[in-house]
Order: C-alpha cells, then structure tokens, then sequence
C-alpha cells in the first residue's frame, strides 16, 4: 500500500510541476526577455558575456573528448564497474523494513508467569496469524509445541 501512495504522490508532483514549466515559465521568460529590457542593462550583458565563455569552453572540451576517447572509455569502465559494485552492495528500497510485510511479537508477562504461559500466548499469536488467508507464515516463525522445544530452538531465551 505504501508504494502505491508514494507513486501516486510522485506522479501527481510530477504533473503539477510540468503544468506550472509549461504555462508560466514561458510567459514569464517573454516578459523578462524583451528587447527593450536587454539593451544597457550590465546583468543581463554580463550573463550573455558569461555564457558565450562557458558554452566556447565546453565545445573546446567535447573536441578534445573525442580526439582521446580510449581515456574516455577507460574512465567510463571505472564509473560501470564502481556503479555495479554499489547496486550489490547498497540496499534495494527505500521502505524500512518494518514497512515490508513483517510482523513481529514481543510477549512481556508478569514475571511470576512461567514459561508455558509466554508459550500458550505465543502459540495463540501464531494460530491468530496462520488464520489470516494472505499471510503464509514460514516454519521458522511457528512457536514450538513444548517448553522443552522451545528451549532447544531459543525461543524462550
């Protein structure tokens, strides 16, 4: 359920955003944009000046790329081995464990209960949660039958 709201949440941004970029930003770029506004004034010649340097400087760079392109392809190994290396390694969601479908008990009784009554409340959680159609419960996660098995398997450790 969580990531049917989180993509409903993401795609209704996306849309809001794509609205307002496509219907005001062009309104508002032709009334900043005017010629009559272009002429004399320093911030906007300085930004022009500006950007003619940086665009010459990134052409030159791109001519210079593709005359070294093996170094090129070497970095780009680099960077495909270090990202598959990092998908291996990193977790694979955002959503915290806890939000992936498990369940955990903590039984606390009083502490002159004995260990059968902490088994007879746990084995009725488990009956509880094996009821539940969608839950398919792995055998590691029953309670044992006794107190002896569960001593043996640390379940009442």
């Amino acid at each position: 359920m969580i990531y049917r709201q989180f993509a409903l949440t993401i795609a209704l941004s996306m849309a809001f955003s794509a609205f307002l970029a496509l219907s005001f930003t062009p309104a508002l770029c032709a009334t900043l944009l005017r010629a009559e506004h272009l002429r004399g004034n320093f911030l906007f010649n300085w930004f022009n000046r500006a950007y003619e340097r940086t665009q010459k400087g990134y052409v030159h760079r791109v001519y210079q790329s593709v005359a070294h392109t093996p170094r090129w392809m070497i970095g780009f190994a680099v960077i495909v081995v270090l990202a598959g290396f990092l998908f291996l390694k990193l977790p694979g969601s955002f959503v915290p464990e806890e939000d992936q479908g498990y369940a955990l008990l903590d039984v606390q009784l009083p502490r002159a209960r004995r260990s059968n009554a902490r088994l007879k409340c746990c084995s009725k959680w488990t009956r509880y949660c094996e009821a539940i159609p969608r839950w398919n419960l792995p055998p590691w996660c029953r309670v044992p039958a006794s107190p002896a098995m569960a001593r043996m398997s640390g379940a009442l450790s």
